[in-house]
């Protein structure tokens, strides 16, 4: 830790921005969190303030790629004149990066359109928890309703089993709370993969997390079964 954070401990990065300091934002490129010298960085893109060139610069080499990126970035703001020394290094990275952002948004729109299509095969309970845990860890969702699509699941999987248990009652002339599905069969597993799911992405502080928050509580009010309710804690 160097003097600037023993002194001044975590800088105030918005602060900074707020006031035009451009020399604490620079200060701020040598902090010891990463996250600190990132939004230092990003901020002297905005500024373009000629005295965060060569600051700028130093942070492109960061050890932290996440540090990096956001450097080249901001110095992809600057005219190209003033860090023409290093325009070259900067233009390649940053399609390099670019290529690799966009590769990974196709690999993941393929792989969301496949999880939503096993998500609804009726018959393979355990593909469609799967599916469903999956689907809480994607960061892109494009046109996708994923909260609609997990809400709908979790939903259908309860009436499922319920469906199922009051059947095979009927068959033998029980009531249905006696019966044990077993696991293999057990569409409930869905809902409580669903619900799960849809808890993880109600952390969100987007659009996303609010909508999966409405979801957990439209199923608390269609899910009939009290036992389906308390093992998924709705």
């Amino acid at each position: 830790m160097g003097l600037f954070d023993l002194f001044r401990g975590e800088p105030d990065v918005e602060k900074m921005q707020a006031n035009k300091d451009v020399e604490g934002l620079i200060k701020a490129l040598t902090h010891n969190q990463t996250t600190t010298r990132a939004k230092a960085a990003k901020a002297l893109g905005s500024a373009r303030d000629d005295r965060a060139i060569e600051p700028l610069i130093k942070a492109f080499n960061d050890q932290s790629k996440d540090v990096k990126i956001i450097a080249a970035e901001s110095l992809d703001n600057y005219d190209s004149g003033k860090i023409g020394h290093v325009k070259q290094q900067v233009d390649s990275f940053l399609t390099e990066h670019r290529k690799a952002l966009e590769a990974q948004r196709e690999a993941q729109k393929q792989e969301l359109a496949g999880l939503l299509s096993s998500l609804n095969k009726e018959f393979d309970i355990e593909g469609r928890i799967r599916a469903a845990e999956r689907l809480a860890c994607l960061t892109e969702f494009a046109e996708s309703d994923v909260v609609a699509a997990l809400s709908e699941a979790g939903r259908k999987a309860a009436m499922q089993f319920e469906v199922k248990r009051m059947t095979i009652a009927a068959k033998h002339r029980v009531q249905p709370a006696q019966i044990q599905v077993q696991p293999i069969a057990d569409d409930s597993r869905v809902t409580v993969a669903a619900v799960k799911s849809l808890r993880k992405l109600g952390m969100r502080k987007d659009t996303i997390g609010s909508r999966a928050q409405a979801a957990l509580d439209q199923l608390r009010s269609s899910i009939k079964s009290s036992e389906i309710r308390n093992r998924v804690g709705l």
